[in-house]
């Protein structure tokens, strides 16, 4: 049930507004209002808002200059001093000289429901009222919601044509004493490092909102905004600057360079203060999807959260390998995830094939932009339409980085388009999410956090900053920090405390940023398996912000408890909130070092409490449920496996018995540890093979997998594994075999007599001892002559190439259209690899690669696969 006005005002709205100004002129006092001072100095009292519960209250006040403030206070403490109200237009400034002409109340209570969530239902129930103003013949009013967890307002101004929004004169006013703030400095892609301070020695010019502060120890409070990037482009995003010791002012965006230009009647968006006793009522609260106008899909089918494979993290050129996607897509079919990722990279001509591949395995595919393809609307009715043709389920649009009215824009363009064609979206570089999932629930994630892709770089995020996010960006939407990862060696937490991460941080689509080789062996794995991404129950069991975290998250009659914390500590777990007996907890804890997770199970009631030591920088992971669950790992039965005891990278490892029952190509899975990366060199019946390169595992306890190709001999054959004495040892654990289903049918070196070079292209010494191609483009060409296939049909193209910078290139097949393919610059000295689909006919074709306006980069190598 619904009474009173929606958040969508509506033309009416504005004859609703005009009447009232009829009854009560601009500057002729209401009745219900109190008064005091003398004539010439009065301060006005106006009729309270509170909250359904009667706990939470807001009133405004009056200022004998006409401006108009506001206080908050929750069991009559007050949690809001005096705090500015007012917006200035280029038509009228309603900070000061305001009248007040009227109030108009209503009562909001539905409920709603969304695809991806943190609680089964969602409850917006508040009392709303509306406060009129009048200055100079103009009107604005003031909308002030008041919820049982915090409040809500905005600022309305009604007429007609046109109008520019010049500031905000919005402030926040806190008690002087024990006041305390978690959040982070204002940067566009809201990747700011967390910081703890005292409210009065906050030591940056301007801090992201949502924003965190404790106030006497006693209460909890949200600062954030809502219904910002779903408004059509009407405004822009706002952040906090400190004014004095205890205020915070709203200010816009730097990039906001101009006034915000606006139609009438126009609305801001909502200014929101969660205002909460426990962190558990803060984590759970939906007031800011709450905000927010009803969803836009009114079949939401289609909207499926899950989990998703991403190989960027531990590969950044990846995406460029049609090859290793296909393996991605492989793992989340056998691990039961829902999606995979392909980052910057991918390629046009084979994303539909890899598209058709998922769509057999049940797995969706997602690709990466740039926003600057997509910032027109012109771009985005012309790219969307193809790649959905292509079958992705989603997009993920990256370097958002802009907290602008123009920005704003197109978040909205982006998301209106994408639901027209059923895509996901998932933002990255972007703005906080402001509850715009509820309007737009195929938003399903988005990022704005500085996430484990800093490990990669500097100031890598910590376990403080994992203890504090759950109740600043993640309580006000999902969160794409794509959590548990261990394979980096600068990892800083234990194993346990990234597997926790997977119940404690909330996405609509949970990115697991290492890689299937690490996942493979890893023991949290199926723990990751079995983990859901929705939610219909969220309880925060015990937390401190930047201390310790205990949350526990219901899916049917499943529990999942991650705990995490900066300081060893013992965790109990009270297992109260369970309907019953039947129940077992299995438990994922720290072993007696950081990069050990060790496993038990136990039966557990209501009654039970189970008691869990933290190491520091530690946490674990819990599933309580009735169903049947196993701790094992399971491998690919497609391989056969050899085992050993062990061995190192110098000493080597001998396989004497490797049996393959046909001559021919086999895939060699080698399964090792080594903290570091490393360098294998691999001899076949005494043979040298090749030197392959090892990822690092992260620790010598963490298995990690590498896959090399190699010609066996039907029947007994001996692998011999050594290492390099100048690089880090590895030690391996076993192999396993299988002929090999992916073997390329021409290899053929760049430099190689058989293809010509012309315009100026040339061969030269490549860093690796071998040759190279070079100067292919403006003008230069390297055309591969009699490249002989079996039948007509599409074959893959993977080129060998080297380019310090990002580099196109041009593919013509015999006398047709080239087609372009970007390179990205290499990441070392090694030649980076990049696929591409072509079609090719029966017999004789002719392969030319080319760039007529610039650069192309150095070819090495092409293979050419079925």
């Amino acid at each position: 049930m619904k009474k009173g006005i929606t958040m969508d005002y509506s033309s009416q709205d504005v004859a609703d507004v005009d009447a009232v100004r009829g009854s009560f002129p601009c500057g002729e006092m209401n009745p219900d209002v109190s008064r005091t001072g003398g004539v010439s100095g009065q301060t006005y009292f106006l009729p309270a808002t509170e909250s359904p519960d009667g706990r939470i209250k807001a009133t405004l006040v009056v200022k004998d200059d006409g401006s108009v403030f506001f206080e908050v206070t929750k069991n009559e403490s007050r949690i809001l001093r005096s705090s500015r109200l007012g917006i200035v237009t280029d038509k009228e400034d309603f900070s000061t000289g305001l009248s007040y002409v009227s109030v108009v109340s209503n009562i909001i209570d539905e409920t709603y429901s969304l695809p991806q969530r943190k609680s089964e239902r969602y409850r917006n129930h508040c009392r709303e009222n509306i406060y009129v103003f009048g200055k100079n013949g103009h009107v604005v009013e003031v909308v002030f919601r008041l919820y049982d967890d915090g409040l809500a307002y905005r600022y309305r101004v009604p007429g007609e044509g046109h109008v520019a929004i010049v500031q905000e004169k919005s402030s926040f006013s806190f008690p002087v004493h024990d006041v305390e703030a978690w959040g982070s400095a204002w940067r566009n892609d809201y990747e700011g490092i967390q910081r703890h301070w005292q409210l009065s020695e906050i030591d940056v010019p301007d801090i992201s909102m949502p924003l965190l502060v404790s106030v006497e120890k006693s209460c909890w409070l949200l600062l954030t905004e809502g219904n910002v990037y779903n408004a059509k482009g009407s405004y822009c995003a706002s952040h906090l600057r400190p004014s004095s010791d205890h205020e915070l002012d709203l200010v816009f965006t730097a990039e906001q360079t101009h006034d915000i230009v606006a139609t009438y009647p126009f609305v801001t968006p909502f200014r929101i203060v969660m205002i909460c006793e426990t962190l558990d009522a803060l984590a759970r609260s939906s007031l800011v999807e709450n905000v927010n106008p009803p969803s836009k899909i009114y079949d939401t089918d289609w909207i499926v959260p899950g989990k998703a494979a991403w190989s960027w993290w531990s590969e950044e050129r990846s995406p460029q390998w049609f090859f290793k996607q296909k393996e991605y897509v492989d793992f989340a079919f056998r691990h039961g995830w829902k999606y995979v990722t392909v980052d910057a990279g991918w390629d046009a001509s084979w994303i539909p094939e890899l598209c058709s591949y998922a769509y057999e395995r049940k797995v969706g595919i997602m690709v990466w932009t740039d926003v600057d393809a997509l910032d027109t609307k012109q771009k985005i009715d012309e790219k969307l339409p193809v790649w959905a043709s292509w079958g992705i389920k989603g997009i993920k649009v990256d370097f958002m980085m802009n907290d602008s009215q123009m920005r704003m824009g197109t978040y909205q363009m982006i998301a209106e388009k994408a639901a027209e064609l059923k895509l996901l979206v998932n933002f990255h570089g972007s703005t906080k999410p402001s509850g715009e999932m509820r309007t737009w629930p195929h938003v399903i994630t988005s990022e704005g956090v500085r996430g484990s892709e800093h490990y990669k770089w500097t100031d890598w995020t910590t376990a403080f900053t994992n203890c504090i996010l759950p109740f600043t960006r993640n309580a006000v939407g999902p969160m794409d920090f794509t959590p548990v990862v261990f394979s980096n060696a600068n990892l800083n937490t234990t194993h346990a405390h990234q597997l926790a991460l997977a119940v404690i941080f909330e996405s609509g689509v949970q990115h697991f940023a290492d890689s299937i080789e690490s996942y493979e062996m890893w023991k949290g794995t199926p723990f990751l398996d079995s983990v859901p991404v929705t939610w219909d129950e969220t309880k925060v069991l015990e937390a401190y912000p930047g201390q310790y975290v205990e949350m526990a998250r219901r899916n049917g009659s499943s529990w999942y408890v991650g705990c995490i914390s900066v300081e060893a500590r013992n965790v109990v777990l009270p297992c109260s909130f369970l309907d019953g007996d039947g129940y077992a907890a299995y438990i994922f804890k720290d072993g007696n070092q950081p990069d050990i997770i060790s496993c038990e199970a136990q039966p557990v009631t209501p009654g039970s409490e189970i008691v869990i030591p933290l190491l520091p920088c530690g946490g674990c992971a819990v599933l309580i449920t009735r169903d049947p669950f196993d701790f094992r790992i399971h491998e690919e039965e497609s391989f056969s496996y050899h085992e050993v005891h062990g061995g190192t990278g110098q000493s080597g490892v001998l396989f004497s018995q490797v049996q393959a029952l046909a001559d021919g190509m086999h895939d060699i899975k080698l399964f090792y540890t080594s903290k570091n990366e490393s360098e294998c060199s691999v001899t076949v019946n005494d043979k040298f093979v090749m030197n392959c390169e090892l990822h690092g595992s992260g620790s010598a306890n963490t298995i990690r997998t590498t896959t090399i190709q190699a010609s066996l001999l039907k029947g007994q054959n001996h692998l011999y594994l050594s290492g390099c004495p100048s690089r880090v040892s590895f030690c391996v654990d076993r192999i396993g075999i299988r002929p090999s289903a992916c073997v390329p049918i021409i290899v053929r070196e760049a430099a190689s007599h058989e293809n010509v070079l012309s315009g100026g292209a040339h061969t030269k010494d490549s860093l690796s001892g071998g040759k190279l191609v070079t100067k292919i483009g403006k003008g230069g060409k390297l055309v591969l002559k009699r490249i002989m296939v079996p039948h007509e049909g599409a074959y893959f193209v993977r080129l060998y190439y080297f380019s310090a910078e990002n580099r196109e290139i041009f593919v013509r097949i015999n006398e047709g259209c080239a087609q372009s393919a970007l390179c990205f610059n290499c990441m070392s000295d090694a030649s980076e690899m990049k696929d591409i689909c072509v079609n090719l006919r029966e017999g004789e074709n002719t392969l030319e690669l080319s760039n007529d306006s610039g650069d192309a980069p150095d070819i090495e190598r092409i293979l050419i696969f079925p």
